[in-house]
């Protein structure tokens, strides 16, 4: 894979890499199952249905992938969007979700050109 696309596009290729021991092929193999996972379609349709309970559980789901594939500006966003949800801050999440969609869509493009 190339290192410098998903370097740009937020994911710490490093951190990931330590987090994997050093085995590039295992690290880059979870980015290829991170594309597979259908996590963000499920909180897409739980958004859309304004089903919070349901939308906290897949969007921790994407928190705990993504902060264990360093892939930190969809860490950091989806944080953001269970912080607001754990408040019940049910007017900022829409904002906070586009932040999420953007940073996961970009994630996703980066893995998707970085393996050539």
């Amino acid at each position: 894979m190339n290192e410098q696309i998903l370097i740009d596009a937020g994911i710490d290729y490093e951190g990931g890499l330590r987090r994997c021991a050093g085995n590039a092929g295992l690290y880059e193999h979870l980015l290829e199952m991170f594309l597979g996972d259908t996590s963000f379609e499920e909180a897409q349709q739980s958004m859309a249905d304004k089903d919070y309970k349901e939308l906290f559980s897949h969007v921790h789901e994407i928190k705990g992938m993504s902060g264990n594939m360093s892939i930190t500006d969809v860490y950091e966003t989806s944080s953001n969007v269970v912080a607001l949800l754990r408040a019940e801050d049910y007017d900022a999440i829409p904002q906070a979700f586009d932040e999420m969609k953007a940073a996961y869509g970009k994630a996703v493009s980066a893995i998707e050109k970085a393996r050539g």
